[in-house]
């Protein structure tokens, strides 16, 4: 009797669990929508952005890759695309789900070489460099350098990109756990969180500034 009482204790726990999980579900994504009234975006509970966007390093990551609370919605002439996004990794006891917010800007203001930035990992990326693991780094600014892992698919073409002032403007994003990936006429702009849906604007905004920063109307 007394290891009944255990097991059923256990359902019970499981299940109020489960019920929490689907409250705080449902509340969010009342919360997104309400977010994209106040937009003017349109609201879907699911995308294939993982499939849309597949050549993004995120989107490569793990399995059960799922984008859910999207908002779509314009800037100007820009196609902005945010949503919340998971996928796990590992499994049984090692198995870990991540879930983060992105940002998606798409332009025809932008012809972009392909480009990965994200803040540096003093230990993990020191490895990482040790086993061969890219990271662009410029002479002229070690500041820079040192505090960004940045990849691309052609150095030269990231490096003539990377200009002394996109440089200098990716430094204000230096303490932040943001990483940044852009191919052609695409800014995937990821803070490394899920964020409230209250700083949906906010974070739109970061996204579209990073974007003008590489139109060549901004360069002059």
């Amino acid at each position: 009797m007394e290891g009944f009482m255990v097991f059923a204790g256990f359902i019970l726990i499981f299940g109020l669990l489960i019920v929490l999980s689907l409250v705080q579900a449902r509340k969010r994504r009342e919360a997104w929508q309400q977010a994209a009234r106040k937009m003017k975006f349109q609201f879907l509970e699911a995308d294939n952005a993982e499939d849309r966007f597949g050549l993004f390093k995120i989107f490569n990551l793990g399995r059960n890759r799922t984008s859910y609370n999207v908002l779509v919605g314009k800037n100007d002439s820009d196609e902005v695309r945010m949503f919340d996004y998971s996928y796990r990794t590992g499994s049984g006891k090692n198995s870990h789900t991540y879930t983060q917010t992105l940002c998606i800007i798409k332009s025809s203001d932008l012809s972009l070489p392909h480009f990965f930035i994200r803040r540096e990992n003093a230990i993990f990326d020191f490895l990482g460099k040790l086993f061969g693991g890219q990271d662009i780094n410029f002479d002229e600014d070690p500041t820079f350098s040192k505090t960004f892992v940045l990849q691309g698919e052609s150095e030269t073409a990231v490096r003539q990109l990377f200009d002394s002032r996109i440089r200098r403007l990716f430094l204000q994003f230096g303490s932040q756990n943001m990483q940044v990936e852009a191919r052609g006429d695409t800014i995937l702009f990821n803070p490394g969180e899920l964020i409230d849906p209250v700083s949906a604007p906010s974070l739109i905004m970061k996204a579209i500034n990073v974007k003008k920063t590489f139109c060549p109307q901004s360069s002059d």
